[in-house]
């Protein structure tokens, strides 16, 4: 009954949560231009950014200049001060620092994702690429090339509000954990009877087993196993635990950790609802490892370089793949 009880508090907090952010993010990052969308809905994303881009025309003018520049400048601006600027103001006002929303430097299983997603987004770069290069505008790579340049400004308040204020928004004390012994407080290694390895001097890592055998050390058991500790995954879980916990304990998750990137993958997915088809598709299950990385990493550094490497790689294919078709 108890546990009962736990998981309709944890339910109801986090949909009044992300209920909350997504009206505050919608209205500057949104974008529901379908007809499918109804009136109010389609009214209600992106107002702020229209409202700021008519008091920037009425007030400063466009000129003679380029009018879509003008206008993704704008957006960056925005972007900056609503998806960034004002959160971490929140933030500060609930004393949290600024390492409590990942802003901090990642664990060294953080720098080892960073070489990991760059391996993964190499070849998505080259189908992301393909696709922006099928638009029939004959100017197309140049224009993606300085969108990408104001996509990169713009990820940084994206990832600064989607995977660290609100990861730690929807985590209990509304903080990403501190310390590798923090992910496991109470949960599946401290059932286990089992404490995580300690960390180097002045640096965590990412929750490993310590040895409690040949195998748990680092250097026994089979290539699969050495290859998940060096990804900081396999963690164990008590042999009672639901398959849903042994799930999660196996990634290194306990259940408000799951809650917390589902509620940061959900938002992420949301703000590229309008993307193109690829773009989107993909937005959902990128945003839940990104949120997953800020998590274990106790950093948004990481995630955002992948992503930023992920949109230079695109831009540098079109430039390529474009420069050799002409």
């Amino acid at each position: 009954m108890e546990s009962r009880r736990l998981l309709a508090a944890r339910t109801i907090r986090f949909v009044v949560v992300v209920i909350l952010l997504v009206l505050y993010v919608v209205p500057f990052w949104g974008s529901f231009r379908g007809r499918f969308w109804p009136g109010p809905v389609r009214d209600y994303a992106g107002w702020a950014m229209r409202a700021v881009w008519r008091w920037y025309c009425r007030h400063v003018g466009v000129g003679g200049g380029n009018v879509a520049l003008q206008h993704h400048l704008v957006w960056l601006a925005v972007s900056v001060i609503l998806g960034a600027v004002v959160p971490l103001v929140v933030m500060a006002a609930l004393r949290r620092r600024p390492s409590d929303v990942g802003l901090g430097l990642p664990n060294r299983w953080g720098r080892r994702m960073i070489l990991v997603g760059l391996a993964i987004v190499l070849p998505m770069s080259l189908v992301f690429a393909f696709e922006r290069r099928a638009k029939p505008d004959p100017v197309a790579a140049a224009i993606d090339m300085r969108e990408g340049l104001i996509l990169i400004g713009v990820s940084v308040p994206e990832h600064v509000l989607l995977t660290g204020v609100v990861v730690a928004l929807l985590l209990p004390g509304m903080r990403l954990p501190e310390r590798a012994e923090d992910l496991v407080k109470g949960g599946a290694l401290a059932r286990a009877g089992r404490r995580p390895a300690q960390p180097d001097a002045g640096e965590d890592r990412p929750v490993t087993c310590a040895p409690g055998s040949d195998k748990d050390a680092g250097g026994g058991g089979s290539a699969r196993s050495r290859v998940l500790r060096r990804l900081g995954l396999g963690l164990p879980a008590r042999p009672g635990d639901s398959a849903g916990r042994r799930l999660l304990a196996w990634w290194g998750l306990e259940p408000d950790g799951w809650w917390a990137i589902l509620g940061g993958g959900l938002l992420f997915g949301i703000v590229h609802v309008g993307a193109r088809p690829i773009e989107f598709t993909t937005s959902f299950p990128g945003g839940l490892l990104l949120c997953y990385v800020t998590y274990r990493s106790r950093s948004i550094w990481p995630g955002w370089c992948v992503h930023v490497a992920q949109m230079t790689l695109v831009m540098g294919f079109i430039a390529l793949f474009g420069a050799a078709r002409r």
